[in-house]
């Protein structure tokens, strides 16, 4: 199940202690020096493919590639982990038959690739909101003209998937009366502007959930185990409720459908606390819990997006 194995990723790296991971300072590798310079890419590749010299720094990366890909980055610092996300996608873009060679080298038999979709997925997950905060100020020409034809096709013909997206990306509204997605294709003076309307926030965003129990401590419900089942027998109507659970469990299948948009800082965190460590510990409530809250798989990829930082 794709969203199980997007929180098996989250969880993997929330939950690694600091001796788990490795060495931010064994590895001074200028990235964005790199994926700008193909030539770079290119001897990188060669380095990791054991088809060329290496560099101090390639061949430490290429000790640990292994290693990473098995366990998906799972003892990356968050560094690393933005590292590894932007050589990959730039490799991937840039150098396909490289990277082609790659796969073929450290998952020949590709059994990690789904995890590492997923991995990967991160990553546009941070892109999009950089693009968003600056309403597209660093794009060119081109990918303005994409986000626009992107933007109208989801507008038009997904409405339930761009209300998460308004959601998930500007739960505040700050920056909707400003995005115009234009394409420089056209002459200035046909030049097609496109104003995200403020009504579309509206219909996205309800009131904010009541923060009455903001100040549960949800860690003790966490390691116990018959505590925690209750709380989850609850919210799968399979036992009763006290008033806690009542109040909690009424915003649930809200929560997930809006990406928890209407949740304040403390309730996301508490989400992204639960679905961790269910996915980790308790996969097969995870499982009911999806079947019963998003049967059609929908709304979990949004979701895990708002909480992630919670």
């Amino acid at each position: 199940m794709k969203f199980l194995l997007i929180l098996s990723v989250v969880a993997a790296a929330a939950l690694a202690r600091p001796e788990d991971l490795y060495d931010d300072s064994n590895i001074q590798l200028d990235v964005d020096e790199l994926i700008s310079n193909e030539r770079l890419m290119k001897a990188y590749a060669a380095c990791f493919l054991s088809k060329g010299p290496c560099t101090t720094e390639g061949s430490k990366v290429k000790q640990l590639l292994p290693e990473a890909v098995e366990n998906i980055c799972g003892k990356c610092t968050a560094k690393q982990r933005g590292m590894v996300r932007k050589m990959v996608v730039a490799m991937r873009e840039r150098l396909p038959s490289e990277w082609e060679q790659l796969v073929a080298t450290y998952d020949p038999e590709g059994k990690y690739q789904p995890k590492f979709e997923d991995f990967l997925a991160c990553l546009y997950v941070s892109i999009l909101t950089k693009l968003v905060e600056d309403i597209c100020g660093k794009c060119t020409a081109k990918q303005r003209g994409m986000v626009r034809k992107m933007v109208v096709a989801m507008r038009e013909r997904l409405p339930t998937e761009w209300k998460q997206l308004v959601a998930t990306y500007d739960p505040e509204g700050k920056y909707q009366p400003k995005i115009i997605i234009h394409s420089t294709n056209q002459p200035t003076d046909t030049m097609k502007l496109l104003l995200v309307p403020l009504s579309l926030l509206a219909l996205s965003q309800g009131a904010p959930y009541s923060a009455e129990h903001d100040d549960f401590d949800v860690e003790p419900v966490l390691r116990d185990p018959a505590l925690l089942k209750s709380f989850s027998d609850c919210f799968l109507d399979k036992g009763p409720c006290d008033d806690i659970q009542s109040h909690f469990k009424k915003n649930i299948p809200d929560a997930v459908e809006t990406a928890c948009s209407s949740c304040t800082d403390k309730q996301k965190h508490l989400m992204r606390r639960v679905l961790e460590v269910l996915t980790v510990q308790y996969p097969d409530v995870a499982e009911q819990f999806t079947t019963k809250y998003d049967p059609e798989k929908k709304y979990i990829p949004a979701l895990l997006a708002a909480v992630d930082k919670a």
